[in-house]
C-alpha cells in the first residue's frame, strides 16, 4: 500500500527497481511460508488415517496368528478388523475436525 501511495516519490528518485525487488522478495517469502504450512496441514490430515491403517496392519498380523493357532474364531477376527477400520475412520474424522478448529485461531 505504501508503495502505491508514494509512487510519484519513488519514480521521481528512480527507486522503482529497488521497490520492485523488495516486493518480489516479500512475495517469495510469503509463498514459501504458505507452501510449508500447506505441507504440514496435508501431513496432519493423513496422520490419523495412516495411524489407523498401521493399527489394522498390526492386528491383521497378531490376530491372524491367533486364528491359525485356533485361539480366535475367523468370524470374530474379521469382525474385529472391520471395527478397527471403522474406529480409524472415526478418529481420522475427529482429528480433521480438531485441525479445523485449530486452524480457525
Amino acid at each position: 500500500q505504501e508503495t502505491v501511495r508514494c509512487y510519484r516519490l519513488i519514480a521521481d528518485f528512480k527507486k522503482r527497481s529497488l521497490f520492485i525487488t523488495r516486493i518480489r522478495e516479500s512475495s517469495q517469502a510469503n509463498n514459501d511460508t504458505k507452501r510449508s504450512a500447506s505441507l504440514v496441514v496435508l501431513n496432519n490430515n493423513y496422520y490419523a488415517l495412516w495411524l489407523g491403517r498401521v493399527a489394522v496392519g498390526f492386528y491383521t498380523l497378531l490376530g491372524g496368528i491367533q486364528v491359525l493357532r485356533g485361539n480366535l474364531p475367523l468370524g470374530l477376527y474379521l469382525t474385529n478388523i472391520g471395527i478397527f477400520q471403522d474406529y480409524a475412520n472415526v478418529w481420522s474424522g475427529m482429528y480433521a475436525i480438531m485441525l479445523g478448529i485449530q486452524d480457525s485461531f
